[in-house]
This record gives C-alpha cells, structure tokens and sequence, in this order.
C-alpha cells in the first residue's frame, strides 16, 4: 500500500512539474505564443467549406492553387485549401489589410493596419513577427518566400518607408519613398532580383526599380505602373491612352497610343504578349492584343469594368463583368489566345477579383461578400455549377429543427418590390440585431434577389420590451438614400422585416437620435408605425430571374382598395386570377366553389387544373405546380384556419401523376415560405 502512495506523489510531482515548464518549453522550441499554431478554423454545419463573415481586405493563391490565403474585416486571416476548407486562421489586433503566399506554396506574410509584420511557413516550424511602427500597407513576398518587400507609413503622411526583409525577420535595408501604392518582388537571387514599386509624390504616379541591396536602379516620374511580366523582366506603364513597355533595366522597348484610357494590362505568362484594356464607354473596341514587340494581332470590344487574366499556360483568357451586365450576376467569357470566344456562362455573384492559377484549369472567383467560387475549366460539370444551381421555386416547409430559428428577411425582386425569404440562423440571445445582420448581408447569391439595404448600410436598433417600441436609427448618408422607388423599398423591407419579429408591436424610424419625418427623396414618415399584419391575407406568385416566389398581399389590394370583406371563394379567386398572368397556367382555369367542412377547407377547380400535372413534367415543371397548390394552400389557411386543405377536380377527389404535390395537406402555423435551403 506504502508503495502506491508513493507513486501517487511522484506522478502528481511530474505532472505539476510539465505544467510549469511547458512555457519555457515551447519558448526554448521557438514557438511564440503569441503568434500561435495553427487554431481550430471556423467551419460550415458539414464541417466542409469556408463561411464567408466579412468583406475581403486581401487575397493571394499559390501557384499550384493548393492553398487559398486571404484576410477580412473580421481581423482574421485564413488558409483554405483548394476546395475552400480552412486548415488554419488567426485573429490580430488590428486590420490585417495585406496577406500573401509565396507562390511556393510555403511561406505566409501579414501586414496589419497597426504596423505588425507576421510571417510563417505553412507547417508553422518557422514564426515570427515584427513591428513596422506605421501601417502596413502594401506587401509582397518573393517565389519561394525567401525575401519580402513592406511599405510602411500612415495614410496622411507625405512619407513613407520601403523596406526589405529576408526569411529570418532580418531588416536588409530601408528607403524613404513617397506613399505606395503597388509593391513586386521579381526573381530571388540576391544579385539579378528586383523590386518594382509605383508610389505618389503628390498627385503624381512615379515608378522605381531597386536591386534587392536596396540601391534605386532607376525610375519615372507621370506614368503608373500598369503590370509586371517576372518572366521577361518587363513592366508596363501608362498615361491616360499611351501604353509604355520597359525592360526592367529601364529601356524603353516600344510604345503605343489607343484610342481609350487604358485601365489595366496583363502579360502572357508564355510568350509575354501584351493584353490591354480601357472603357470606350461607347460601341468602340477596347480590348487590345499585342506581340511581344509591340505589333497589334487582334482587337475586340468587351464590357466596361471587366476583369481578364491569361491561363497559366497563355492559351485561354477569362473575362468576367457585372456592372454592365445583370445586377448580382457576372458574366464570364472564356477565350482562345486568337480572341475566338469559347465558352461563356453567368456566375450567380458579382465577382470583384477573377484569379487563374494551376496548371491552366482553375478560376477563383472573389463576391462583394467574400464569397469565393472555384471552377475548373477542364471538366464542364463543374463550370456549370457557376451557373444557378438553386431550383426555380422552393416549396413551403414546416420548421421543424428547434437548435436554429428561422427569420423574415424583406429583400427586393427584379422590379424592385419587398419579397420575403426565410432564412435559418443560429439561436441568438438578441434576435432582433441577428435579424439586422441577416438583412444588411443581403440575399443568396443564387436568389435572384437583390439587396433593400446598401451593404455598407449603419443601422442601430433597440426595443422597449414593455410597450413594444422598435427603434430603428438610420444613418444619415443612408437617409439621404437618392430615388422614391429605393427609399420605398428600404423602409418597406425594415418594416415587414421586423414585424415578424416576436415583442415588436410598433416602429419608429429616426436617425441620430431624433424621429425622422421625411425619408430618402421624399418620402413622408407617418410615424409611428404598427408592426404590419395582412388583411384577409393572399399569397401571390412573383418571378425574379429565373426563380420564383411567393409573396404575402392584402386582398384589398387585388381589387383596388375595396374595403368590405370578401368570402373564401371571392378570395381564392382573387389568388387564380392573378396566377393566370403566368405562362405555365391555363387561361381558363377558375374555381368552382370553396367551403370550411369541420377542419377541413375544400378548393375545387375545373377540369383545366388537370393541365398543372403534365405526365412526365420535368423538375422545374412539377415545382411551378407545387407553388400554385401552395399559394392556394396557404390563402385558404389564413382565411379560415382549417388545419386541412383538399384540392377537388371538377367536385371530385382526383391523383396527379407521379412526383407532383398531393392535392390534400395538413397545414400548421408555423409553416415557413420561400426558405431559401
């Protein structure tokens, strides 16, 4: 017995013992805590891709696209890997507005807004961090990670720092530049590599070359810095619609002038030709190829605002634009070296940044949002699933998963009227400012929806639990909102938004604290507001896109304001007669009579219902059926409470063919429309 005593004091021993030199430790390791390993990352409810939670500040690919490094406003930077699942994340004091990876794949680099320089190798053996004593606000990172170029300084400053670093954290050098705006490191030997970086003296573009000593090769003064070729050693510069290719020696090789202002240009990886591109803001061409010594091969017209950028292999070039295309859609044009066109497809986001990297076969696609979509060009399947991948109507469900909560959110259809979309959110201890942050993120990107509220939009809500007053304060650049129809919508969304929300019995709009009697351009407030409720309520199919919806109305407002109550039948009919503006529903279709029995409600149709249930109908097809039944469905629901709802043919029960919606439902109260998975 003595002697398992004595193991017991020994083990407890040890133990205290590894408790107080795990520190030192990890120290002598050289392991700093405060940078940290690798943290468990945030995950989706599968546990497979990355969630987006904030806008983007910077984003960067390896060359082989295995890994995805990129930091948002969160202050958290992540690495996913090729299929967006994160391996690793880390969070920072302040704004890390630059990250980068080398194109090795091995080394990450962090610059933050409060002077940090982070550093790691991606199996995190190698870490340190560095304080820049200014904002850091441009960053690169050599191939194979071994140098990196910082530029430091506070935005106001007329001054700003250039400094080189190796692998190490070692300062190699610093210069005094005027503020940068872009930073390159091409090549890594110590002797034959170089910086290239384009600052401000004041409102004038300079562009300097230094050796990786740090001494300044040469420079030049009014022209921006329009690309950089690594592989020839060439940059491009412009002024307004001249184009200038240098040697990065400082030669100029051969000029050009266009007939547009020249917006961005790119190098073909392979041959070094010159792509260039520029808004005609007209019918001209603005899309210009070069050879490598200057002479034009082809030109074409794209759309204003596009992005471009060759394949790897400088055989395809991917084009993508929204703002001159469909609103919340881009388009993407891919394109032989020859400019033929081979393929083009919508993307259902408005993609901002357009990265190809891998061998040739992938795009990554950067959303407003920081949403990211990855295609891969060899296989067709998965560049179809740029285009919409949602059904075109998503039936009514009952909620049924007590671990989420599911809220309204008013967002606005193709012709700019209020819909609503249901939507699943963890339960939140406030749910009114969970329901805010759901509305101010905007649609599904597959929706077909566009935002009521402007993505920047700062609203500020609070509620008196006692008298159910919702306080809703708007900004005042979001009051002064331009447009009626827009300031309608914006007012409408927040209204219908949160009189779903349970405790909210009246609104009040103000901003800065006081109540607002005039909103947008020229909107009278007739404040306050009651939390709105539909009178003798329909449902009413709308379409947005391709996608369909329905949408709650008053009766009233299908019979011009018509204030007397109406009976089921009249109110049902009201529902088919604006169904019928469809071009999937027959012309003559009609009810025949309607009537609660117990718990029961009977709708019953003419013999043209029949046509709702074409044998062999497709998906889309049984699911435009589906939302007809349901909008009946829940307009009986709402006007007689019968738990049960049965849809006759012509007086009598009648079976649709396989895989339609039977005609006889149970309807509960807490059914949930246009859930949007």
């Amino acid at each position: 017995m003595k002697r398992i005593k004595y193991w017991h004091i020994i083990a407890a021993a040890l133990c205290l013992l590894a408790v107080i030199a795990f520190p030192f430790v990890l120290r002598y390791l050289g392991v700093n805590l405060k940078s940290g390993a690798p943290v468990e990352p945030q995950v989706d409810s599968n546990g497979i891709a990355w969630l987006p939670s904030a806008s983007i500040y910077d984003l960067s690919v390896d060359r082989n696209f295995s890994s995805i490094f990129l930091s948002n406003h969160d202050n958290k930077v992540f690495l996913l890997d090729r299929d967006r699942r994160p391996r690793w994340e880390k969070t920072f004091d302040a704004a890390p507005l630059q990250a980068k990876i080398s194109s090795c794949g091995s080394f990450l680099a962090v610059g933050t807004e409060a002077g940090t320089l982070f550093f790691t190798s991606t199996d995190f053996k190698k870490q340190w961090e560095k304080d820049l004593g200014a904002s850091v606000n441009q960053l690169a990172i050599s191939s194979n990670g071994q140098w990196l170029a910082a530029g430091s300084g506070q935005p106001e400053a007329a001054r700003h720092t250039l400094t080189l670093l190796n692998q190490e954290g070692e300062v190699q050098w610093e210069a005094e530049v005027a503020p940068l705006r872009q930073v390159y490191i091409t090549g890594e030997d110590p002797e034959q590599g170089r910086i290239v970086a384009e600052h401000f003296d004041g409102e004038t573009a300079v562009i300097s070359v230094w050796s990786l000593q740090g001494k300044q090769l040469w420079g030049q003064s009014g022209t921006e810095l329009l690309g950089i070729s690594r592989g020839s050693g060439r940059l491009a510069a412009g002024r307004q619609n001249n184009l200038q290719v240098y040697s990065l020696a400082g030669d100029l090789l051969w000029e050009e002038t266009v007939p547009f202002a020249i917006k961005a240009v790119a190098f073909n990886p392979q041959n070094f030709n010159v792509l260039i591109f520029g808004d005609s803001e007209g019918a001209q061409e603005n899309f210009y190829y070069y050879s490598l010594d200057g002479k034009l091969l082809w030109r074409q017209r794209i759309a204003d605002g596009s992005l471009f950028s060759f394949t790897p292999d400088g055989g395809k070039i991917v084009t993508s634009s929204w703002r001159h295309y469909k609103e919340d859609y881009t388009q993407l044009v891919v394109l032989e070296e020859s400019g033929r066109e081979l393929n083009r497809w919508e993307a259902a986001m408005r993609v901002e940044r357009l990265i190809l990297t891998g061998n040739e076969r992938y795009i990554l696609l950067v959303g407003e949002d920081g949403y990211l979509d990855v295609i891969d060009l060899k296989q067709s399947q998965e560049a179809e699933r740029a285009t919409l991948p949602a059904p075109i109507y998503r039936p009514v469900i009952e909620k049924n998963n007590q671990a989420d909560t599911m809220v309204t959110l008013y967002f606005s259809d193709a012709q700019g009227n209020p819909v609503p979309v249901s939507r699943s959110i963890k339960q939140s201890d406030n749910l009114l400012q969970s329901t805010l942050e759901e509305l101010v993120k905007g649609p599904a990107r597959d929706s077909c929806l566009y935002r009521a509220l402007p993505k920047e939009a700062r609203i500020n809500i609070s509620l008196e639990e006692e008298t159910g007053l919702l306080k809703i304060d708007l900004s005042p650049e979001l009051v002064q909102v331009a447009g009626a129809a827009q300031s309608t919508l914006i007012i409408d969304s927040l209204l219908m938004t949160f009189s779903s929300v349970p405790g909210v019995r009246q609104i009040v709009f103000t901003s800065e604290g006081k109540e607002l009697q005039v909103f947008g351009d020229g909107l009278l407030l007739e404040q306050p507001y009651s939390a709105y409720e539909w009178e003798q309520p329909v449902f009413i199919p709308v379409q947005s896109g391709e996608r369909y919806y329905l949408v709650p109305r008053n009766f009233k407002d299908l019979t011009g304001g018509r204030e007397q109550e109406a009976d089921l039948q009249e109110i049902l009919s009201g529902v088919i007669r604006e169904v019928r503006q469809l071009d999937f529903i027959p012309d003559d279709l009609r009810i025949i009579g309607a009537w609660v029995s117990g718990d029961e409600v009977k709708i019953d149709l003419n013999s043209s219902a029949r046509e709702l249930f074409p044998e062999g109908g497709s998906e889309s097809r049984r699911l435009q059926t589906a939302m007809i039944l349901d909008a009946l469905s829940l307009t009986a629901f709402e006007n007689s409470k019968a738990g049960k709802v049965t849809v006759l043919v012509e007086g009598k029960h009648w079976s649709p063919p396989e895989g339609y919606t039977p005609l006889s439902r149970t309807i509960h109260s807490s059914y949930v429309i246009n859930p949007e998975n």
